[in-house]
């Protein structure tokens, strides 16, 4: 039988500084919620395999293996929430590409506890192996009864939650139609057709973005029913030349990046943008082309890379702002990274840049 002190919920903190994190298990003791503080990103993954904490609080820093601890603490059944103190809109969008599941922005210490004890609670009385349910970049909380794709939520009926949640707990098992009905009906409810199941199939699946010819997230078993599409079962692929065609075909540039952010291809937009070829560009390393900067004009190091982040990551990262070097200074742009995951095993990272003003003429912002 656990005793009290057993059974209180644990936080573990990882990255904060020394004063800091005291400040922040002192704020937690008063919640009610036991804590342990790991200064170093190697720390926090040995105590997150050792504690089981019930919430993992990430402070960004400049330590380049802060995102694995809170795609550690997600494969624990972790809360992972990400406690941004400057606010700053880049770690914003690293912390919703690794899918965390809050984003903190107020650097108090009794803040930050009174937002995590409300999380906790939150959470009380669901499955930690059941609370999220995740496909590719989808994500289904239970709890909080809220379905996000690559980060944006999206707004669903309580059917189609039901209908999405019975396919994804079914972990790709094929779920016939009356198995369906009988997840999304009343008991005292006359089932739905078959008809009426297919019609909230297709217009969830329209919902998330999904396509019959590419289905993504929901796959129909022909005769049968649906289940969750397999992960290897994105759209067939396509030659070289026709994928060239159709990035050339684009208005924004985009650039197709290997796992060590070495540009594999570029597009024609790409070219006039960066104002290099594309044999320029071939092998370029990304960080060194675009030197990547935040709207305060702060250099996005390795840390803060949301390359890297959704390359290691289940999400994908959209209408990012930041400012990205061209020929005539750095120019401001709206930008969105989505990891493609390749028949071969191997992944490639595909960034879209959307300008949003003038290049700021040779001076660094």
């Amino acid at each position: 039988m656990p005793t009290a002190i057993d059974a209180a919920p644990l936080a573990l903190i990882a990255g904060a500084d020394p004063a800091g994190a005291a400040a922040l298990r002192a704020a937690l003791g008063a919640q009610g919620i036991r804590s342990v503080a790991c200064r170093t990103a190697d720390v926090a993954l040995a105590g997150i395999d050792f504690h089981r904490p019930t919430i993992t609080l990430v402070q960004p820093s400049a330590e380049d293996g802060v995102w694995s601890v809170v795609r550690a603490a997600r494969a624990a059944g972790s809360l992972a929430v990400v406690v941004n103190a400057s606010g700053d809109a880049v770690t914003s969008s690293l912390a919703d590409a690794a899918g965390v599941d809050d984003t903190i922005l107020d650097a108090s210490p009794e803040h930050v506890a009174a937002r995590v004890a409300a999380l906790v609670r939150r959470s009380a009385g669901r499955a930690s192996s059941a609370s999220v349910l995740r496909q590719r970049d989808l994500l289904l909380d239970i709890g909080a009864h809220e379905v996000r794709v690559a980060g944006r939520r999206v707004p669903v009926t309580a059917r189609q939650f039901a209908l999405l949640r019975a396919l994804l707990e079914a972990r790709g098992a094929t779920l016939t139609r009356e198995q369906l009905a009988a997840r999304i009906t009343g008991a005292d409810d006359e089932l739905p057709s078959d008809a009426a199941i297919e019609l909230h199939v297709s217009r969830l699946r329209r919902r998330l973005g999904d396509t019959h010819t590419a289905p993504r997230y929901i796959e129909a078993v022909y005769g049968v029913g649906y289940r969750a599409a397999p992960v290897g079962s994105d759209a067939p692929p396509v030659s070289e030349g026709e994928a060239a065609r159709v990035l050339d075909a684009l208005p924004d540039a985009v650039l197709v990046l290997d796992d060590a952010l070495r540009v594999r291809s570029a597009n024609r937009a790409a070219e006039l943008l960066l104002d290099r070829t594309r044999d320029e560009l071939d092998g370029a390393v990304c960080s060194a082309l675009l030197d990547c900067r935040d709207q305060d004009g702060r250099a996005i190091g390795t840390a803060r890379c949301l390359g890297r982040v959704v390359l290691g990551g289940a999400c994908d990262a959209r209408d990012v702002r930041a400012v990205v070097r061209v020929p005539e200074g750095h120019l401001p742009v709206k930008f969105s990274h989505v990891r493609v995951d390749l028949p071969d095993g191997t992944r490639r990272l595909a960034i879209t840049f959307r300008p949003e003003g003038p290049a700021d003429n040779g001076r660094t912002i």
